[in-house]
């Protein structure tokens, strides 16, 4: 006798079909509403870039991402930060906290972490939240910083006062820990809100490196 399928399995369904972003059965169908909602987003942001490109797109630099509700990853990450905390690792696996859907922004939330995962695979075979070479550090350069160290514990990088997400006089923004930080920031905020992004150019820069991630991939297939 057949089961019919629940509203969790159908959106997961729907998250790989879609994205062809495989998640975990533990996520509520709160949470999986917000990934998918995060992902939309996602497109809807490139498809304004690119008229009619959205869904390439996606699919060349933000597929087979793999979600994962808590996992020990997450837990141990948890521990020594002594508060809930999302991270990607090692390269394309996001641990996402628990009540995902509850959280300050969700979509927000899911949609740094994925800004995460583009930056790694901006950079080439080892993941550049760890070691650069990625569009966190071109992005960093832009905007005045020297990234340097390990990019997910890094700093500021010196990037000017002006071009940070908060001033000196404030407690520092989440993405001024870090120049994998920065990016992920940049890239959700270009998206959701503009105007918070600190760097008067700064949007301007990711729109077009949305362009010539999309062109570098047509090149390729061309001289296959």
């Amino acid at each position: 006798m057949q089961t019919e399928p629940t509203p969790t399995t159908e959106l997961r369904q729907l998250l790989l079909a879609e994205f062809g972003w495989q998640t975990s059965s533990r996520f509520t169908g709160g949470e999986l509403q917000t990934i998918l909602s995060a992902g939309r987003d996602i497109r809807s942001f490139v498809e304004g870039v690119m008229p009619g490109q959205g869904a390439a797109w996606m699919t060349r630099w933000l597929s087979a991402l793999r979600f994962h509700s808590q996992g020990l990853p997450q837990r141990v990450v948890t521990f020594f930060n002594r508060a809930p905390t999302s991270l990607v690792f090692p390269f394309r696996d996001i641990w996402f906290v628990k009540d995902l859907d509850r959280f300050r922004n969700p979509r927000q939330h899911v949609t740094h972490e994925i800004g995460h995962v583009l930056d790694n695979r901006s950079g080439g075979w080892l993941p550049s939240i760890w070691f650069g070479r990625g569009d966190g550090d071109k992005l960093a350069r832009f905007v005045g910083g020297k990234p340097a160290r390990l990019r997910w514990i890094n700093g500021s990088v010196d990037i000017p006062n002006a071009h940070r997400w908060t001033q000196p006089e404030q407690h520092p923004g989440y993405g001024d820990h870090s120049t994998a930080d920065y990016f992920a920031e940049a890239f959700t905020w270009a998206i959701y809100d503009p105007g918070r992004c600190p760097h008067p150019g700064m949007v301007t820069w990711l729109k077009e490196r949305i362009r010539a991630m999309l062109i570098t991939t047509d090149q390729a297939r061309l001289n296959m």
